[in-house]
């Protein structure tokens, strides 16, 4: 027998070999499950009788609202150093990298509901970029009625340079107004 007679005689008995159908598997009995008890779900409101929410009865008695709560920035004045003596009319930048001299900025605020307000003064640079920011609270009691002082000792910061800054007032998240604050470069 040639041998290519014989190579192709034994691809066909093991095509006839492999194109058998496998034999199936015998299934398994399905699984019962144990009922949970639990009834069907009934039909899904469809919101004819809601109604909207009522709103809480009004306290009894006096309220301040906002817009009872006016706030007036009297004055934003800079001062040397922590002792506040003397007005700045610039502050100076020093060093390399250049930082602020120690200074203090005082703010006059006026209210006529006399009540407790938290206070933010932010330091904006000449590009509107927070340099230094401070919070606090305003007290309106005492001798001065509805004038009250904010007082910020600020620490040496870094700035980018010198320019004219602003001082951003904000008092109960309120803006109240921006101050000019001229920064200038002093050779040590």
């Amino acid at each position: 027998m040639r041998p290519a007679l014989l190579v192709v005689a034994a691809l066909l008995c093991s095509s006839a070999v492999l194109a058998e159908k496998p034999k199936a598997k015998a299934k398994k009995p399905p699984m019962s499950v144990p009922s949970l008890g639990l009834t069907g779900l009934g039909a899904l409101p469809k919101g004819e009788e809601l109604s909207a929410s009522r709103s809480a009865p009004e306290p009894a008695g006096p309220q301040v609202r906002a817009v009872d709560e006016r706030f007036e920035v009297l004055g934003v004045q800079h001062m040397k150093g922590a002792r506040q003596t003397g007005a700045l009319s610039e502050v100076a930048l020093t060093g390399s990298p250049l930082r602020t001299e120690p200074f203090s900025t005082r703010v006059k605020v006026r209210s006529s509901a006399r009540r407790t307000a938290p206070i933010d003064v932010v330091v904006l640079d000449a590009r509107g970029d927070t340099a230094m920011s401070a919070s606090g609270t305003l007290s309106f009691t005492g001798v001065q009625g509805e004038v009250s002082e904010y007082t910020v000792d600020w620490d040496p910061t870094e700035c980018r340079g010198p320019g004219t800054y602003s001082v951003l007032v904000r008092v109960a998240g309120q803006p109240l107004g921006t101050w000019p604050l001229k920064v200038v470069a002093r050779a040590p």
